[in-house]
Parts: C-alpha cells; sequence; structure tokens
C-alpha cells in the first residue's frame, strides 16, 4: 500500500463516524491488524497516534496499484 486517495465522498463518510483524514492515515502502517474483506477490501484495526482504536476499511483504486 503506498497512498490513501481521498475524495470528498470518502471524506464525507468518515466525518459521520467522528474519524478525520489524520487519524484514518495514522492507523495504516503502524501495528496495526490487517485482513482482506469482500469486494478486495481491506479492514485494518490499529491505534492513531493518540492511542484511539479504529477500524478503516480501505478500497483499492482500479487499476492504480498501491493506491487505496
Amino acid at each position: 500500500m503506498d497512498r490513501l486517495v481521498w475524495d470528498a465522498w470518502n471524506r464525507d463518510h468518515i466525518v459521520k463516524h467522528g474519524v478525520t483524514p489524520t487519524e484514518a492515515e495514522e492507523v495504516v502502517g503502524k501495528k496495526a491488524i490487517y485482513r482482506q474483506s469482500h469486494k478486495n477490501r481491506l479492514v485494518v484495526t490499529g491505534p492513531t497516534d493518540v492511542g484511539r482504536m479504529l477500524t478503516v476499511v480501505l478500497g483499492p483504486v482500479p487499476n492504480q496499484p498501491g493506491l487505496f
């Protein structure tokens, strides 16, 4: 995973859950648990920098390896 790509829909969606893009990015790449989900999605669970535990669902960007 190289980078998370943010658009208006996914920013608006996580705000409904009280999560910021920064918090979601903090979880990815840390001491997180990764598992595969349906539609090639990844489910990532781990702590933010301040210790808040989050589960983030990431979908791959079509035809762009490494981008979610």
